[in-house]
């Protein structure tokens, strides 16, 4: 919060009242109406295992009603220090590691929908791609800031042991995998497990 934030919170807390006034300049953009994902890899070295992929991920666009700094910024950021910190270390993966930031998420999860349909199964069919068989999960990062606690794995129960061996370590065990959750916020990383079922 910057220094006028604070200053309204502490005429607030002391019973001042405060107005606002805003100027709200909004542009609609109608030249180009397509979402657009970003997509990025770490190639694998194990001649056997590089076609297989470890996926991971957030969304691009905002809500609408919202800053977009926590929905969805904040997990957009950290998994791009994910893979900036595997590529400055200088990594070397058996597999390949995909990034995916999505685009329209917030409008109907259109972005990670397209993406599954094109790269590993059409849901309303399950006419599975060949690039299915090589993927069987994805990690999407879309709850907020602040330490990571837990998965949700929303419903999706073949993701547990491998999220759980994956991420077993006292922090995020098999104890902190729900299949529910308190928030109910529709996500992309359902539709990507659900392509694996």
């Amino acid at each position: 919060m910057g220094n006028d934030g604070v200053t309204i919170v502490r005429l607030l807390k002391a019973g001042i009242p405060v107005t606002l006034d805003a100027d709200v300049k909004t542009k609609f953009q109608t030249d180009d109406t397509k979402g657009y994902n970003v997509i990025a890899e770490i190639k694998g070295t194990d001649k056997k295992l590089k076609d297989e992929i470890v996926m991971l991920g957030g969304h691009l666009d905002s809500w609408h009603s919202a800053t977009g700094a926590t929905d969805n910024a904040a997990g957009s950021a950290v998994m791009l220090e994910a893979i900036r910190i595997l590529k400055a270390i200088g990594v070397q993966p058996r597999r390949t590691i995909r990034i995916a930031l999505w685009s329209g998420e917030e409008e109907g999860l259109l972005g990670s929908r397209g993406y599954v349909k094109k790269t590993f199964a059409d849901p309303a069919t399950m006419q599975l791609l060949p690039q299915h068989e090589k993927f069987s999960s994805y990690f999407n990062l879309d709850n907020g800031t602040g330490k990571i606690r837990g998965i949700y794995l929303q419903g999706n129960e073949t993701c547990r042991n491998i999220f759980a061996q994956s991420l077993g370590t006292p922090h995020i065990g098999n104890s902190h995998l729900s299949a529910t959750a308190t928030q109910k916020k529709s996500s992309s990383k359902a539709r990507l497990a659900e392509a694996d079922n």
